[in-house]
């Protein structure tokens, strides 16, 4: 099997044709940017931490290429060494920045913050009541990933969440997909991949797994 991008939406869930789930058992989804949109307050939190950090500017489009999907102990280094520096990151100094300005988006002001992805919710109930097994894999750690979908009322709809804190390698290494196969026993050829980003993608098709691409047209 090789795997490949079957869909790619620039209207959410509204658009996919329901014949490329036909016979899928397994659909494994990530979360920020798939299933509700974060990216404008996550790229405002990684600029003001990183100008803090190491006095230096990061652009939007700089963002989205090495940052969307990705854990910042991947994305940062990766960002430094673009830039030629090899300044150490320390990932404790980052979380004690990003995590005051992260507890207020989730905690305090989420919808405020971010919005639900076009026809989610929906599509999700459509595929518990076709009897698919639902399953989330995102980079984001535990505590805000189920703060999230809670919020969302999502949260039901998924029974298992696996999260960046359970693999020591992020998107676009595959170990995150590897592992929700193995622990569910699941085969790549029964199972599909939603995802955004293009570290998210890659990490799928790594995993020889499919995938549905899912965007919004600004």
């Amino acid at each position: 099997m090789t795997a490949k991008v079957l869909f790619k939406s620039n209207r959410g869930f509204l658009d996919i044709p329901n014949k490329l789930i036909n016979g899928k058992k397994w659909m494994f989804f990530d979360m920020d940017g798939t299933l509700v949109d974060l990216e404008k307050s996550n790229y405002t939190l990684y600029r003001e931490v990183i100008k803090t950090m190491y006095g230096l500017e990061l652009t939007y489009d700089e963002w989205k290429v090495r940052f969307g999907g990705r854990r910042p102990q991947d994305s940062i280094p990766d960002f430094l060494r673009s830039k030629g520096l090899t300044i150490a990151f320390h990932y404790d100094k980052f979380i004690s920045l990003a995590k005051p300005i992260k507890d207020n988006i989730i905690f305090n002001s989420l919808f405020k913050n971010s919005t639900i992805i076009t026809g989610a919710k929906e599509y999700l109930t459509k595929l518990k009541k076709n009897g698919c097994r639902l399953l989330l894999a995102t980079s984001t750690i535990r505590i805000y990933t189920e703060s999230i979908l809670m919020q969302y009322d999502i949260k039901n709809m998924f029974e298992q969440i696996i999260t960046g804190e359970d693999v020591s390698r992020g998107k676009p290494d595959p170990q995150i997909y590897l592992l929700a196969l193995e622990k569910n026993n699941a085969s790549p050829g029964e199972t599909i991949v939603f995802e955004d980003s293009t570290s998210g993608i890659k990490a799928a098709l790594a995993a020889d797994l499919d995938c549905i691409q899912i965007s919004t047209l600004d």
